[in-house]
């Protein structure tokens, strides 16, 4: 990445804020939800049940606003979303101290999710709309880096806070937190209605999915694929012990392990991201995820440790690569209902991969060799993702065939 595109980066605040935002936002919640299960204070199995709800809300909660949010919405500038967003995440904080156990968490998953899918496609659509080039590849970048700094802090954050029993505290102070990132996006950010921002003529994000093209569609199922490869490896560590018994004593160090891999191979990519070739760079996810994916459940320790490795290159690369082509593709108009398109389908894919560990876990529980399943069902993904490539590498070879034809047409017209 050039020093000159760096300095362009710092040239405009608005983006700077949108990352930022982004980063607070993700440290507020990642703080907190490490603290459910402690402030829940029931008996194990009402603990796990209460908490998988929470969370399961909590995601729906995210999806449904990413759906109908450009069409209820269609006018509202980024910052003003912003603040709103604020608002609902310090209500949700809010929430787990002021009602009891488990309305206190039902509150908390519907108001946090609502937050979180209000959130995401304002921050892109921001960073969209005030870079180019290779300052909106950086931007991307740093959006993405930003985001695993904040899962990668918030459990040590929130490890501290139990141990000196401060939780009650921790809470409080990220609520107030919140609200003060979301007062400094109504100042930082830009307050004016562009056509970025507008879906008019547009119908909100229903319309723009009618008007998407091949590429566009393709762009989303790669979204989904690498959503869905991130919530499977995620819930199967969490279900290590059932699923990779010989490693399952390594569960929590493996769940931080991940978070700090993506944020190594992500610094270690940033100067050479615009320099890659995008048909390459859909091929080498879709690699490393099924490569890493397959390592990541072997009975060494080494072996998984490289396969984190290896899926963080693919993470790394399937999600600034994906954001940087939407913007790249999308008509400025329906910028935002298109970025919240895309969520949708992420978190689809999220949803799915929970659904694929569980499976996996019920194999592992069966008596069977559930590493073995979970490996399968890694080469499953990696295979979808080398799908996608593959179409998307077909239609820009048809494009640049085509650009050829109607040069030389032109000349003989000449």
């Amino acid at each position: 990445m050039s020093m000159r595109a760096i300095a362009a980066l710092r040239a405009r605040p608005a983006a700077l804020a949108a990352i930022g935002y982004m980063f607070v936002t993700n440290l507020d919640s990642i703080f907190v939800i490490p603290l459910l299960p402690v402030l829940h204070g029931g008996a194990p199995a009402a603990i796990a049940r209460d908490i998988a709800l929470a969370l399961s809300l909590r995601l729906g909660a995210s999806l449904l606003l990413s759906l109908v949010l450009p069409i209820v919405a269609p006018q509202a500038s980024n910052a003003r979303l912003l603040l709103a967003s604020s608002l609902l995440k310090a209500m949700a904080f809010a929430s787990i101290l002021a009602l009891p156990t488990p309305a206190g968490l039902w509150c908390f998953a519907v108001l946090a999710g609502a937050g979180t899918g209000t959130l995401r496609p304002a921050v892109r659509a921001v960073i969209a709309d005030e870079t180019r080039g290779q300052v909106q590849a950086l931007a991307f970048q740093a959006l993405f880096l930003a985001m695993n700094l904040a899962f990668a802090l918030g459990p040590l954050v929130a490890e501290a806070a139990i141990r000196m029993e401060w939780m009650a505290a921790g809470v409080a102070a990220v609520t107030i937190l919140e609200l003060g990132a979301g007062l400094a996006a109504l100042r930082l950010m830009p307050a004016r209605k562009t056509r970025a921002l507008v879906a008019d003529g547009a119908g909100g994000m229903l319309s723009a999915a009618r008007d998407l093209g091949g590429a566009l569609w393709l762009l989303m199922a790669q979204s989904m694929l690498s959503y869905a490869a991130v919530g499977f490896l995620i819930a199967s560590l969490v279900l290590y012990d059932t699923i990779n018994p010989p490693l399952g004593a390594w569960r929590n160090w493996l769940l931080s392990a991940e978070g700090l891999a993506v944020i190594a191979v992500q610094l270690a990519l940033m100067p050479l991201f615009t320099q890659l070739p995008r048909v390459a760079l859909h091929g080498a996810v879709a690699l490393a995820a099924g490569v890493g994916l397959v390592l990541c459940f072997s009975a060494s320790l080494p072996l998984a440790v490289i396969g984190l490795l290896v899926f963080a290159l693919a993470e790394c690369l399937a999600m600034p690569v994906a954001q940087l082509e939407l913007s790249e593709r999308a008509p400025a108009r329906q910028r935002r209902a298109i970025f919240a398109l895309a969520m949708v389908a992420a978190a689809l894919g999220e949803i799915a991969g929970s659904w694929l560990a569980w499976g996996v876990a019920r194999i592992g529980m069966a008596g069977m060799a559930g590493a073995t399943a979970a490996q399968c069902a890694g080469l499953l993904l990696g295979c979808g993702l080398a799908g996608v490539a593959w179409a998307l590498a077909r239609r820009a070879a048809h494009g640049e065939r085509a650009s050829v034809m109607r040069g030389r047409l032109a000349q003989e017209r000449r």
